[in-house]
């Protein structure tokens, strides 16, 4: 982290001013020396994932002088392991192909201001930073709020042709919850183990009735989200990946980061993991 900060702090105007012009839609906007850069605090699962730093600095403008800050997230694009919901590559070729920049859907995904390729295939995604937004834990209306732009981003997404990108993940998802499926990647069971007699030795009986009830609900759902369209999702639609904007904001947002599962889904897929 800390080379890639050296790094950062290096950069001069020519690297810097078209990012500060995004950032500040103003194109008199011209960065100055006084850069600071900063680990986010935040830790990250994803695979490839090198360092989430927090970068902001002053501007000078024709309206005077302006702060800006983005959201660096170091990547190395050669550790692209075929694993459902963790690929970096498929993040960053989502951001570079555009198809990420539909703001006015419901859910958004955070804006990318740039995407630059460093040597041995590292990457750098310039994103929006969203300090001062709300993150988890939530209360009972921030998930409403979350699951309403969810549903309108399910809602576009499923009367539109799926892009012809090769870098979306197949869909999963309903193997994905088959209690078979969870035994295997959860309790580390082998294959051929029964998970129903570990599952009553291990826990309350009332557990281990919402654990079939639940095992139970999936299956019969399966047969009925299949008949329904295939659309694009985030795949990873938790709360720990998602920011709403504040609620004395102009205007009320839902946006989703860390799209290294995006593919193809369910019209069930995202808002069943937000409400799971």
């Amino acid at each position: 982290m800390e080379e890639i900060a050296s790094q950062i702090l290096n950069l001069d105007s020519d690297d810097l001013d078209p990012i500060v012009k995004s950032v500040l839609g103003d194109e008199s906007a011209s960065a100055t020396r006084s850069l600071t850069c900063a680990s986010t605090g935040g830790l990250s699962m994803g695979t490839g994932t090198l360092a989430i730093l927090k970068v902001g600095g002053e501007a000078n403008t024709s309206s005077g002088l302006k702060s800006w800050s983005v959201v660096i997230k170091a990547m190395d694009a050669s550790d692209s392991r075929e694993m459902y919901g963790n690929n970096p590559r498929a993040e960053i070729d989502a951001y570079a192909s555009g198809l990420l920049d539909v703001t006015d859907k419901g859910m958004r995904a955070v804006r990318c201001y740039r995407v630059d390729r460093q040597p041995d295939q590292k990457v750098w995604l310039w994103l929006e930073d969203l300090s001062g937004w709300v993150g988890p834990p939530w209360d009972s209306s921030d998930y409403v709020r979350a699951s309403e732009d969810v549903g309108l981003f399910c809602g576009y997404w499923s009367a539109r042709e799926l892009p012809s990108v090769n870098f979306l993940m197949p869909e999963r998802t309903a193997d994905r919850f088959k209690l078979s499926r969870i035994a295997r990647a959860f309790m580390e069971l082998a294959p051929n183990v029964d998970p129903e007699p570990v599952l009553q030795r291990i826990l309350p009986v009332s557990s281990y009735v919402a654990a079939l009830k639940l095992a139970a609900a999936t299956d019969s759902a399966q047969s009925v989200v299949e008949d329904g369209p295939r659309l694009l999702t985030h795949g990873d639609c938790h709360p720990r990946n998602l920011f709403l904007s504040p609620r004395d904001a102009n205007r009320q947002e839902t946006v989703a980061f860390d799209w290294a599962g995006i593919g193809v889904g369910f019209i069930a897929t995202d808002i069943g993991t937000l409400v799971g």
